[in-house]
């Protein structure tokens, strides 16, 4: 699901970024972003639209390009927020994306001195049905291109307000059938059968490299990085899962996605999996390929293995293992990569 009507605009540094912002120390040649996050109002009644408004700062010398899915928008397509109400934190409904590697034009630069503003409403994909207190947080892991290229984590200040609820948002749901396919011609079935088969495969594979590798292995810290007895298990707990999913669940397939994605799904909304245009180019098995695209999908719901996306493609998942893997075995791309990797 593409983005839609982006609003974004340049603003001089000098007009002033209402709210407070954490402001992150200079990295990578100087370049701090800075977020803020502002609200309309400080209360809300019910289903009434809840306004925040995303101001991203670059303070630094450089011009710095930023992936436009890593912000808010009138279609958020991952989860770069943190809601809380009455201090608990809640789920996000909307959509994991398996992508590409980004183009130009997935990028929207920001100049030294400048600023770009976005206006969004959370409760379209984050769990606001219930009243209380709110508070909405942007954070996430920017990846730079342009003058500064590589990853900055910024975070914005907490948002708050009080919030009648809203009625859970119109998330597609899977339909009453016991496995198959939605929106798919012959041909496709075929390919995706053949996927859901290869998939079992590789999944049960990297299940079995784990149960016979207990103390971990050089593949293992390949893609989730230095051996820990906790984050083994917690990998060793998501092939298990994300196995007997492919192997004993309903999985819904639909081809009705035509966007520039290789798949996704809505992690609350097991088991149904969504595969859009770049699934279809892609190689029956090996790096980036549709069986592991499947078990990249099947890692991303609830029941599962609960993964994100904080990265993509292998250069960043393997650095991720590298430098942190308490989030490479959270990443949905290292569990796909470990999978299509096994001998």
């Amino acid at each position: 699901m593409r983005k839609k009507g982006i609003v974004m605009s340049a603003v001089l540094v000098g007009l002033v970024l209402a709210g407070a912002a954490l402001a992150l120390p200079p990295q990578r040649g100087g370049v701090p972003l800075v977020g803020s996050l502002t609200v309309e109002r400080t209360q809300f009644e019910r289903s009434e639209p809840v306004m925040l408004t995303f101001a991203l700062e670059n303070r630094g010398q450089l011009t710095v390009a930023v992936l436009k899915w890593q912000l808010p928008s009138d279609e958020i397509e991952a989860d770069i927020l943190e809601v809380r109400r009455n201090g608990e934190r809640v789920a996000y409904l909307g959509p994991l994306v398996k992508r590409p590697a980004p183009t130009p034009d997935d990028y929207v630069e920001i100049g030294p001195g400048e600023a770009i503003r976005v206006s969004f409403d959370p409760t379209a994909v984050y769990d606001m049905a219930e009243r209380g207190e709110y508070t909405v947080r942007y954070r996430a892991n920017l990846v730079l291109a342009g003058g500064t290229v590589g990853e900055l984590g910024v975070e914005s200040n907490p948002a708050s307000f009080w919030f009648e609820g809203v009625e859970r948002p119109a998330v597609p749901v899977v339909e009453n059938v016991i496995g198959g396919y939605s929106k798919c011609t012959t041909s496709q079935q075929a390919t995706l059968a053949t996927a859901h088969n290869n998939a079992i495969t590789i999944s049960g594979k990297a299940k079995s490299h784990l149960a016979n590798n207990p103390n971990g292995s050089a593949l293992y810290t390949r893609w989730f990085g230095t051996y820990t007895s906790t984050r083994f298990n917690l990998v060793k707990d998501h092939y298990l899962k994300i196995n007997d999913a492919f192997v004993t669940k309903n999985v819904v397939y639909d081809c009705g996605c035509k966007k520039p994605y290789y798949a996704y799904v809505y992690p609350s909304q097991p088991y149904k999996i969504y595969v859009c245009k770049v699934f279809w180019q892609a190689p029956a098995l090996g790096i980036d390929s549709q069986a592991g695209t499947l078990v990249h999908e099947m890692s991303h719901f609830y029941v599962t293995a609960s993964t994100d996306d904080y990265v993509y493609g292998q250069t960043n998942a393997l650095n991720l293992a590298a430098t942190q893997p308490d989030k490479a075995v959270d990443n949905a791309d290292n569990h796909e990569y470990f999978a299509e990797e096994q001998p």
